[in-house]
């Protein structure tokens, strides 16, 4: 196993374009462990429900690989002023003023709004189909890469136990 399993310096330098040493090392981890996971599964003969729970595992870290690199990726770009949030961001309409045009009842009235565009803010807490889009808007992915990124999102988003009808093997 050791000798099929990528060292930790040889997969830092894969990562190397991630500054922050912290997130690189991080990634890196989950990165390894996709590794293990996908050796461990080619080389034994595991029982079907193991087999197919070291896949949900292949799925949820390398989904979380793909989404610390993408995040990391926007966020250079946005900090490198290589593009803005009005760019890349969707947006919301945020209401400025409203007036009262007329009463109908007690309950219930006509208005007038006065709206105006506002694109969500780049946070930790974006959601990945937010920062693929992103990414894709800034130009880091194809179009063809972020229909795989979003792939990837979408078994992930499957693997919730709670929502299960029947035995997921």
């Amino acid at each position: 196993l050791e000798n099929k399993l990528p060292n930790q310096e040889i997969l830092e330098k894969r990562f190397d374009f991630i500054s922050d040493k912290t997130l690189r090392t991080n990634v890196v981890i989950y990165f390894r462990y996709i590794c293990f996971l996908v050796i461990m599964s080619e080389d034994l003969e595991l029982p079907g429900p193991i087999l197919f729970s070291i896949y949900k595992d292949l799925i949820l870290y390398t989904a979380s690989v793909v989404e610390a690199s993408l995040h990391y990726a926007v966020a250079s770009y946005l900090e490198a002023g290589l593009v803005s949030e009005n760019d890349i961001m969707p947006f919301e309409w945020k209401s400025k003023t409203v007036v009262t045009l007329y009463t109908i009842s007690v309950d219930e009235k006509v208005c007038g709004v006065t709206q105006h565009r506002k694109p969500q803010k780049f946070a930790n807490k974006t959601q990945l189909q937010t920062v693929i889009a992103a990414a894709v808007s800034a130009k880091i992915l194809t179009k063809q890469m972020g229909k795989l990124a979003n792939i990837i999102k979408d078994q992930r988003n499957k693997i919730h136990l709670s929502a299960l009808t029947k035995p997921d093997d």
